[in-house]
């Protein structure tokens, strides 16, 4: 799959591509540094990636990817890493979209998933809440039906990059009579423009602007636009979750960060020495 790879047969690897890393080493390192201030999307695919599958490397090749392995997968990413170009943002690509392939209807698939690998529509997460982090069952936010549609009510919090967001998944409560904390909640899609979206910045300690609290008042959602479904969005959302924490594992880009730590503590002095002989 690259050139430094001598007879991909010995690791049972197919030579899908030899010409990778070129490829990869021509895309271009533009990510939040350089787009965050013009509210310019914080993640615009190079041409190359967008006419080839390697867009979407995880993705299967009837919706448009590569239908790569695991091994091809992180062969791809440390290609990535080694010519340090920049992540892109998981909501769309490595989180809703594999809860599309499995659970949503063919209108759906054939709308959403083409505009998420194009870049045409850029997603954040509608999870969180200041009651609900790790005990993500608790949460308050309701989603009433009313013919044929949804109103929803509640608030969101920690929704990083919500400020640049077109769409919102979002865990609703759609039966608030459920026995269980897991049962009656629902994963539907918000267009971030609809009437009663609101985000508000959250400042980091370090003067950033990142994450976001997202409320909601009011806003009518489409039934259509509901996932899978109704009261069944927590093994969606436990799908989607599942995906998410392998993806953030970063096995990759960690390695290259770490050996250029390893780079700057060979050449940072401390009293006279390298910061790297000092155990």
């Amino acid at each position: 799959m690259r050139p430094s790879v001598q007879g991909p047969k010995s690791l049972d690897v197919p030579d899908v591509n030899r010409s990778m890393a070129y490829i990869v080493h021509s895309i271009e390192r533009h990510y939040l540094t350089e787009t965050i201030d013009s509210r310019s999307r914080p993640w615009t695919s190079s041409s190359r990636l967008k006419r080839s599958p390697w867009g979407a490397p995880a993705w299967p090749k009837q919706y448009g990817g590569t239908g790569w392995t695991a091994t091809q997968r992180y062969i791809f990413q440390e290609e990535c890493a080694r010519a340090e170009t920049l992540p892109v943002p998981p909501f769309g690509m490595a989180m809703l979209a594999p809860v599309l392939m499995a659970f949503a209807n063919d209108e759906q698939k054939n709308y959403y998933l083409p505009r998420i690998i194009d870049g045409t529509d850029f997603w954040c997460q509608g999870y969180s809440e200041p009651g609900a982090g790790s005990d993500l069952a608790s949460l308050k936010t309701k989603a009433e039906r009313v013919g044929d549609h949804y109103i929803i009510n509640g608030q969101k919090t920690w929704t990083t990059l919500g400020h640049f967001a077109d769409w919102i998944f979002v865990l609703c409560r759609t039966d608030m009579t459920a026995k269980k904390p897991q049962e009656g909640i629902s994963f539907i899609l918000v267009d971030m423009k609809t009437p009663g979206v609101e985000v508000r910045p959250i400042i980091t300690m370090d003067g950033g602007h990142e994450v976001n609290e997202t409320w909601f008042t009011d806003v009518k959602v489409p039934v259509t636009n509901l996932v899978g479904k109704e009261n069944e969005g927590w093994t969606y959302a436990k799908y989607l979750l599942a995906h998410e924490r392998t993806g953030i594992a970063g096995v990759a880009r960690s390695k290259k960060g770490i050996e250029r730590l390893r780079e700057i503590a060979s050449v940072e002095l401390d009293q006279g020495q390298p910061i790297i002989r000092n155990p």
